[in-house]
C-alpha cells in the first residue's frame, strides 16, 4: 500500500465569514502526480499555502509525511519544493548563479546544482543570463531551485500559465517523468482539466472550497452516464409516443436523447420505434468527455 504523503482532514480557512477553504480532505500517495483541479478563485493557491505553511489553517488538521505540520513545520518542510505563483530568480544573474545563492541558504552540496540543472535540462543554458531565458526556461529554472534540497514532494501551483503551446508540453512531459525517474511525488494545480488529464493519475476537484471529486482519473470517467441519440423521422410525435412508455426522453435539434442506457434498452427503444411505424435512421451513444464532465461537477457557470 502506497504511503501517504499529504493528508488533510476537514482544512477551512476563512476570511471574515466567508470560507475560501472549507471542510477539504485531501490525501496525496507517494509516487503519483496529484492534480489539484478547480476553477480560478475556487481555493487552489489558499490550500497550497496552508501545505506550505505560510498562511495558518481557521480549523482542521495537516499531516504530511505522517506527522502534523503544526508540530513539525520545519523538519517536514524540508522534504518539500515549491513553485508558487511566478519563481522567484534573479534575471541579471545566470542559471547557475541563482541556483548557487539558494544552494547556499538551504546549505546542500554544490555537486546539487550540476545534478538539478540536468533534471531539468537547462546545463546547456546555465551560464546564460536568466534575463535571456524563455518563459518555459523561467519555468524550468524555478523547478530546479524546488528541487535544489532533494524533496521528496513537490508543490507546483499552475506551472503552465502563460506559456505557449511548446513551454506547456515541456513542463507537462517533465512533470510527467518525477516520479517515476526521480522518485519525486507531485501536486500539481490548475484550472484546465486538459493539462491535468495527461499528468496526473489521481485527481481532486475543488469548487468553491470544497472538494466535490477526489479519486483516480478514470474514475472521473464513470461520474457522467453516456448519452444515446435517436434519429427518427417524426421527433415530436416519436417523443411523444416514447414518454408515455415511460422513457425520460429530451428532443435537442431534431434528435431525441435517452441518458444512461445500456445495449439491451437501447434495442427497445429502437424495437418501441419501429413497431410505432417510426423510421429510424441513427442510433449513437455519445459519451461525455472529461471537460464536460468537469464543467458538469464545477458548474457551467464557472470561469475556465
Amino acid at each position: 500500500m502506497s504511503e501517504t504523503l499529504v493528508q488533510t482532514v476537514h482544512l477551512t480557512r476563512r476570511y471574515g465569514s466567508q470560507a475560501v477553504v472549507d471542510g477539504l480532505n485531501l490525501k496525496v500517495k507517494r509516487g503519483e502526480v496529484y492534480g489539484f483541479l478547480g476553477p480560478n478563485g475556487a481555493g487552489k493557491t489558499t490550500t497550497i499555502r496552508m501545505l506550505l505553511g505560510l498562511i495558518r489553517p481557521t480549523s482542521g488538521e495537516i499531516e504530511m509525511f505522517g506527522q502534523p505540520l503544526e508540530k513539525n513545520r520545519k523538519q517536514i518542510l524540508r522534504r518539500v519544493g515549491a513553485l508558487v505563483e511566478s519563481p522567484s530568480y534573479y534575471g541579471h544573474l545566470t542559471g547557475r548563479e541563482n541556483l548557487e545563492v539558494t544552494r547556499r541558504l538551504l546549505g546542500v552540496p554544490k555537486q546539487r546544482i550540476d545534478e538539478v540543472l540536468e533534471r531539468v535540462r537547462l546545463r546547456q543554458a546555465a551560464d546564460k543570463k536568466v534575463k535571456q531565458y524563455s518563459l518555459g526556461m523561467k519555468q524550468r529554472l524555478g523547478i530546479a531551485l524546488a528541487l535544489l534540497g532533494e524533496p521528496d514532494l513537490l508543490i507546483l501551483d499552475e506551472p503552465t500559465n502563460g506559456l505557449d503551446p511548446a513551454g506547456i508540453q515541456e513542463i507537462r512531459e517533465f512533470i510527467v517523468e518525477l516520479p517515476r525517474r526521480q522518485d519525486v511525488s507531485v501536486l500539481v494545480s490548475s484550472h484546465l482539466l486538459s493539462e491535468v488529464e495527461q499528468m496526473a493519475s489521481q485527481v481532486g476537484i475543488i469548487r468553491q472550497g470544497k472538494l466535490i471529486f477526489q479519486g483516480p482519473i478514470t474514475e472521473l470517467r464513470k461520474q457522467s452516464l453516456p448519452r444515446v441519440r435517436f434519429g427518427v423521422g417524426d421527433p415530436v410525435e416519436a417523443q411523444r409516443a416514447l414518454r408515455e412508455q415511460g422513457w425520460q426522453v429530451s428532443r435537442e435539434e431534431g434528435d431525441l436523447w435517452i441518458e444512461g442506457l445500456n445495449r439491451e434498452a437501447t434495442s427497445r427503444v429502437v424495437e418501441s420505434l419501429v413497431m410505432d411505424r417510426f423510421s429510424v435512421y441513427r442510433v449513437e451513444e455519445v459519451k461525455p468527455t472529461l471537460e464536460e464532465i468537469f464543467l458538469g461537477l464545477t458548474g457551467k457557470g464557472e470561469s475556465l
